[in-house]
């Protein structure tokens, strides 16, 4: 299966996470994302219709 997802997308669901998680910006900065973290920007920059289902 092949996903898209626009990077534009990608971009404004990190801004929207990451004003309710502030250390989010930080992780996505030093490139130390967590499954969580890719799980809820994939998810906010589908409009809630992809999950991931990524766990550790």
């Amino acid at each position: 299966m092949i996903l898209s997802v626009p990077e534009g997308r990608i971009d404004e669901a990190i801004s929207a996470c990451s004003s309710q998680d502030r250390s989010l910006i930080s992780r996505v900065n030093t490139l130390s994302l967590t499954f969580s973290d890719v799980n809820m920007i994939f998810s906010k920059a589908s409009w809630g219709t992809l999950d991931l289902g990524l766990e550790a």
